[in-house]
């Protein structure tokens, strides 16, 4: 569980914004209803979407559904392109970012995150 709380941490933009508590919290709901076993899963999503970029890019390219995409300006969990590569492709561009947030500006900045999806 070190391992998960020292990863999970990384992810923000200040790793005090999230307590000891709230990485139990985390560490329970990973574990419950053998929810490891999903961890693979999503694992291999992540390779999945590095492998076939193009494809997941090229469906975001050819959607006729606005997009909006909420980025945490801090994020450091993506290729440090990703966002920019992806948001510049979509024609359809919504696109915010939040400041003084990383990989979760939901919870770094829950007020500013729920402006972003109203906007």
């Amino acid at each position: 569980m070190v391992f998960l709380k020292k990863n999970i941490k990384e992810l923000f933009y200040d790793e005090n914004n999230i307590t000891e508590e709230e990485l139990e919290q985390m560490w329970y709901l990973v574990d419950c209803n053998n929810g490891r076993s999903l961890v693979k899963f999503i694992y291999n999503y992540l390779k999945e979407r590095n492998i076939a970029f193009t494809r997941w890019t090229t469906a975001f390219i050819e959607t006729v559904v606005p997009i909006k995409v909420i980025w945490g300006i801090k994020n450091e969990s993506e290729k440090d392109d990703y966002p920019e590569s992806l948001i510049y492709k979509v024609e359809k561009k919504n696109v915010c970012w939040i400041e003084k947030s990383g990989h979760f500006p939901m919870l770094e900045n829950p007020k500013e995150f729920v402006e972003a999806v109203f906007k």
